[in-house]
């Protein structure tokens, strides 16, 4: 038995696909990704700046700031482990000055920075955390990591990707998962009014459920970051409990952002403009409340973080007889197989078909799928 289409798809308007589109490399491996960076933190955090005496640039309320040993290789289990602890902090000076005006760089403990100028020099930060960022920029191409979050009163938990270094301006963002517990959502209502929140019209009315006990998954794109430009881009995801091991992820392209939750796609978008390389950030912040008792911490826990490219060749396929199974699978400038009268299958042992192109991929005549085999198309950049 055999699946008989006649196809004519030209990328742009309209693609379909003998299997769904929302599958990503962790879980049907098209063969167009290849693995370009993974850490399962074998080799510590060689890979990654772990910030110590940082605190996200202050503002914001925030009362946490991040240090080296909040940070570390969880012994036996491999894991990144990011905890936060409940404990009063003051970030040492650089020279022991009266008048407290030479102090850490006021990009590290910038509220610590902001307060000093305000004479508030009794100021001390209530939590510590942990924050890594990775020491290599990635692309386009598909993020994921495999993450088990805790749950903390206001907290704002993050895997994300940042453009931007300390002191840098017209960065860009786009936050994978933000994942939030406990909160009053009312203050965001001046950054975005048109939220778009599960089982809620899109009329602000949500704001009215307040504070939100709930588990809650943001995903969010930032231009222009830090400024405060939202850009429609505040999103929530529905899940049932992030504290258990979950896996997200990202595509990432110059057409397009797709957000996956354990293989499932929650989140499509038209790429707004993000254009930028960007660095991989994890880290636990917030604007935080909750009672943490002394010797205890609330943790994250990072299982692995990979990133994945497609390859491309940007070349062009025109042929009237394409063997599939010769298929390099490279992303190609545009596909043009077949004729009106001839004949092509996705056929040999093992042999499933996925074509990527930047243009178009039109298939011509008759042309056969089998009972079993996979066949898709995708619109891909290629340059």
């Amino acid at each position: 038995m055999r699946t008989l289409l006649k196809i004519m798809i030209v990328i742009g308007l309209l693609v379909s696909s003998i299997n769904s589109m929302a599958q990503t490399p962790g879980w049907e491996l098209d063969p167009h990704w290849t693995l370009e960076f993974e850490d399962e933190f074998d080799a510590g955090l060689s890979n990654w700046d772990v910030k110590d005496h940082f605190d996200h640039w202050g503002g914001d309320g925030k009362n946490w700031v991040a240090l080296e040993e909040n940070a570390f290789v969880q012994p036996g289990t491999g894991e990144l482990t990011l905890e936060m602890r409940m404990q009063s902090y003051v970030c040492p000076t650089e020279v022991d000055s009266p008048d407290y005006q030479n102090y850490v760089n006021p990009y590290d403990c910038t509220k610590q920075w902001q307060e000093w100028q305000n004479s508030n020099y009794s100021f001390s930060y209530d939590y510590t955390t942990g924050y890594v960022t990775s020491l290599q920029s990635f692309g386009y191409g598909y993020y994921e990591a495999r993450i088990r979050l805790p749950m903390i009163s206001d907290m704002n938990a993050a895997f994300w990707l940042y453009s931007g270094f300390p002191g840098s301006v017209d960065n860009e963002e786009i936050d994978i998962i933000e994942a939030l517990y406990d909160h009053d959502l009312r203050h965001m209502d001046g950054w975005n009014s048109t939220v778009s929140v599960p089982g809620y019209p899109n009329d602000g009315s949500y704001w009215d459920y307040t504070p939100q006990t709930q588990f809650i998954n943001t995903s969010n794109i930032h231009l222009d970051a830090p400024a405060a430009v939202w850009d429609g881009a505040f999103f929530f995801m529905e899940q049932s409990n992030y504290t258990d091991w979950c896996v997200y992820g990202l595509e990432y392209t110059s057409e397009k952002l797709i957000w996956y939750i354990n293989g499932e796609k929650v989140r499509e978008e038209v790429n707004p403009g993000v254009t930028k390389d960007m660095f991989i950030r994890l880290n636990i912040g917030g604007n935080v409340t909750e009672v943490i008792p002394a010797g205890t911490s609330k943790d994250m826990f990072i299982d692995y973080v990979r990133y994945y490219k497609w390859e491309e060749d940007c070349e062009i396929i025109n042929v009237v007889n394409y063997n599939f199974a010769a298929h390099d699978n490279k992303v190609k400038q545009s596909i043009d197989i077949g004729s009106p009268t001839s004949s092509n299958s996705v056929s040999g042992k093992g042999v499933n078909a996925y074509l990527r192109a930047k243009n178009h991929i039109q298939i011509n005549g008759e042309f056969t799928v089998p009972l079993g085999k996979v066949f898709s198309m995708y619109p891909n950049d290629c340059d």
